[in-house]
């Protein structure tokens, strides 16, 4: 895959405007019409032709990639269809998003930090650091460091408490859902049966008891309580 960005001179973690703008840059410079009788002519046509073959096939593997991600969602339950991921067009956060598609989680771990580190400390851009906390969440969550992505969650709640004092968003209510998530996947039934009954309470204010969120939630608080009956001997 590297192959392909080294074609049009970029990284693997340009985001998807600085390929395309890279594309269009090189296709300008070696578009047949600029070679007309020229006698570089048929290898400007072979450049042209690599150039565009590259910035088809990054475009597949990009579309490809966000596809499986959206298909990465916390799973198992009815989990809530919040993805942190995708509710940012922050060039970092498409970085992040394009590491992560390539497989490299070291990078995606690190621009994550970094976002972390920079937002913490700005006192206007706290719901922005909130949401850096719980993309790092997510990163941990699939690659099951459960106790990692916790601590993030935690964080995050913690900013939306005590620093934003606003916990009237659907992003807190997402930190919670979560949070019962992460219990139900380390087999921590009733603390996470305590997590989707505060989630529950909080999606009350702003959701009606038939959107789909609402209706989630409710399903894994049925799901935490089902695993805390004893089960019947017959």
């Amino acid at each position: 895959m590297s192959d392909h960005y080294k074609i049009l001179n970029i990284p693997s973690t340009a985001t998807d405007d600085e390929v395309k703008h890279a594309y269009r840059e090189l296709a300008r410079k070696y578009h047949p019409d600029n070679y007309h009788d020229n006698p570089l002519a048929d290898l400007a046509q072979e450049k042209m032709k690599e150039i565009n073959e590259a910035y088809e096939l990054i475009q597949k593997q990009r579309k490809a990639g966000a596809a499986h991600a959206s298909s990465s969602q916390y799973g198992g339950y009815g989990s809530s269809s919040h993805s942190y991921y995708s509710a940012s067009g922050d060039p970092q956060m498409q970085r992040v998003r394009v590491a992560i598609n390539s497989g490299d989680i070291t990078l995606a771990e690190r621009l994550l930090n970094e976002a972390a580190d920079i937002l913490k400390d700005l006192p206007d851009h706290l719901d922005e650091y909130a949401t850096s906390l719980a993309n790092n969440a997510e990163l941990f969550r699939l690659l099951g460091r459960y106790s990692d992505a916790e601590k993030n969650l935690l964080k995050a709640k913690d900013v939306y408490e005590n620093r934003l004092h606003d916990t009237f968003t659907p992003h807190y209510h997402a930190i919670l859902n979560s949070l019962g998530l992460i219990c139900m996947a380390t087999n921590r039934y009733e603390k996470a049966a305590d997590w989707f009954r505060q989630s529950l309470t909080y999606c009350e204010r702003y959701y009606n008891k038939e959107h789909r969120e609402y209706k989630a939630t409710e399903r894994n608080l049925a799901a935490a309580e089902a695993k805390l009956r004893p089960v019947s001997d017959e």
